[in-house]
């Protein structure tokens, strides 16, 4: 069997957090999470890979911007959506910026307080409302664990930054699980894993230290 874990296309909220913006998204499914123009065009030339040709059965977040990014991806193709793989919650945050949350009294302590300040990166702290590291992996290994497949399956999942983060993880096994956070996932890039059933699958299209 060979899995292919694909990041969605960038989004208009994606390019603005790299402008600086410090906007919080999570499952935020609404215009700001609609994909750039250059993101249809990767997303479009993504499909002609070998690799991407090769998957028969594929599976989608349930988010707007994965199944978006599915219909460029593998246009015309019957795939499987599956909201155990949309992106981590950040609950009440979602859609604000940290300037915003700030000026609320509840929310400063997820800025100034170690006890809550890591939300974005624990897999015990989250957002008030949200999820975390701990919660997501939880849900994206239940979903691989109950897959369905043969081994000449070639199977495609279309998901998120930190749904992948976390199917990596439980796949793999590495060690310190920290490391989770540092792993570099970027959009529209085929991750490929190669082996019998899904414990003892290998990530073979990239080496993994250079993710970190």
């Amino acid at each position: 069997m060979k899995l292919v874990l694909i990041r969605h296309g960038e989004t208009k909220a994606n390019r603005m957090i790299e402008e600086g913006v410090n906007l919080y998204t999570g499952c935020l499914n609404n215009e700001l999470t609609d994909l750039t123009p250059e993101a249809i065009k990767m997303a479009k030339q993504l499909s002609n890979q070998d690799i991407i040709k090769k998957i028969n059965k594929v599976y989608v977040s349930d988010l707007k911007r994965a199944i978006d990014t599915a219909k460029y991806v593998k246009p015309n193709f019957n795939y499987i959506i599956v909201p155990d793989v949309r992106e981590r919650s950040l609950g009440d945050f979602e859609g604000k910026t940290k300037e915003e949350l700030l000026s609320i009294d509840k929310y400063k302590k997820y800025f100034e307080d170690e006890n809550y300040m890591e939300f974005r990166t624990s897999f015990t702290q989250k957002a008030p409302n949200g999820e975390n590291y701990t919660e997501v992996l939880n849900r994206c290994m239940k979903f691989l664990n109950s897959l369905k497949y043969s081994n000449k399956d070639t199977i495609g999942i279309i998901s998120h930054l930190a749904a992948i983060r976390c199917m990596m993880l439980g796949i793999l096994s590495f060690k310190p699980r920290e490391n989770v956070f540092r792993l570099k996932i970027k959009n529209c890039v085929p991750y490929v894993f190669e082996g019998e059933e899904i414990s003892k699958l290998k990530l073979t299209s990239h080496n993994l230290n250079e993710l970190l």
